[in-house]
């Protein structure tokens, strides 16, 4: 009776502490992260050039505040001539596409004008009733487009007045990442010194798996839209589209966006090539498209439970719940959380299942 009591009552306290812990990522998330955010920033770079400092304290000898500075630098400036090269050629090819804009706006017009008198023709055939439907939806539609384009233009006005604090943000970020990489030891001997000495082992393990679940993850995102970008681009190159570089980089942002994908930029262009008359173009595009989805199914769910560990079905669930409680962002955040409760599980700070003895 004893053990069934006291298995019962472990149950119990571990549901309480997944539900606690459920709760204060929720708060953490919902109410702290903007505060914490470039410290968490600043903490992921550090975490990426620890590598590059060890080799350089190792083949230098040099202090490693120096070799911080340096390797801060090194990726800096890798950083800056990758996004130079980049946005040139976007540049470029933007004002290769600004140069043809008027064509497709013509053949979409000539298409549009074809279509005119039909639709006409047809609107004079439907009942009254009916064009007045069609008269009241029209002209309802119209505030929302207008509401629409206000909120995008509002948007835009407010990233571009966000600047400064976007380079507050950057200069914080790069500040806090040399005092953590510097100071990495003395930070961790703090850290370590606040917990109990039973419990370091425990959460030194669950550190390393968590951090190195939740990097894997954003490395699977990342490997993806890595070759999302490859095969688009190449195969925008065979069919000579005429923007490679810029709508691969385009293709492989919108494949990172969960559930839409690259459909929301491939379905539109090929949509826009048959009304224009280009059906070869969009049967170019529609092959790439189809085979850029095919090779992101068959290696998307081999690449994510590799370096999570998570079952494709629960990633699944964690997404789905992480949109209805964050939103979009809950896309992403969603596996995280998950990421970390199941590393927490495996080692030992919760039980979400224990077998009964």
């Amino acid at each position: 009776m004893k053990k069934v009591f006291k298995y019962y009552i472990e149950r119990l306290s571990n549901l309480l502490i997944f539900l606690i812990l459920l709760i204060g990522f929720y708060i953490a998330i919902k109410y702290l992260f903007v505060f914490f955010a470039p410290f968490l920033t600043a903490a992921a770079i550090s975490a990426i050039n620890e590598p590059i400092i060890r080799f350089l304290e190792q083949r230098t000898k040099l202090n490693r505040k120096i070799c911080t500075v340096l390797s801060l630098t090194l990726s800096i400036c890798v950083i800056a001539v990758l996004a130079i090269s980049l946005l040139f050629k976007i540049y470029t090819e933007l004002i290769k596409l600004q140069s043809n804009l008027p064509n497709y706006v013509t053949s979409i017009s000539y298409f549009l004008s074809s279509y005119y008198d039909k639709l006409n023709t047809f609107y004079n055939s439907l009942p009254i009733n009916l064009q007045e439907v069609f008269k009241s939806n029209t002209f309802a539609f119209l505030p929302k487009l207008e509401a629409v384009i206000t909120a995008i233009a509002g948007s835009i006005i407010t990233s571009i007045t966000s600047l400064p604090k976007l380079g507050i943000f950057i200069t914080v970020t790069l500040l806090s990442s040399y005092f953590i990489s510097s100071d990495k030891k003395n930070i961790r001997n703090f850290i370590y010194r606040q917990i109990p000495y039973k419990a370091q082992k425990s959460f030194y393990n669950a550190k390393n798996d968590v951090s190195a679940s939740i990097f894997g993850y954003f490395k699977a995102q990342l490997i993806i839209m890595f070759i999302t970008f490859i095969i688009s681009t190449i195969g925008f190159i065979i069919i000579d589209t005429g923007y490679e570089v810029l709508m691969g980089l385009v293709t492989a942002l919108a494949d990172g966006i969960p559930l839409l994908g690259s459909g929301i930029v491939m379905v539109p262009w090929i949509i826009l090539n048959l009304i224009t008359g280009n059906f070869r173009m969009a049967l170019g595009l529609l092959s790439v498209y189809l085979f850029a989805v095919i090779v992101r199914q068959i290696i998307e769910p081999k690449i994510v439970s590799t370096q999570t560990g998570l079952h494709p079905l629960v990633t699944l669930i964690s997404m789905y719940f992480g949109l209805i409680i964050f939103g979009v962002v809950g896309l992403f955040l969603g596996p995280v959380i998950m990421i970390m409760l199941k590393n927490l599980h495996s080692s030992g700070i919760i039980t979400i299942r224990k077998e009964f003895q």
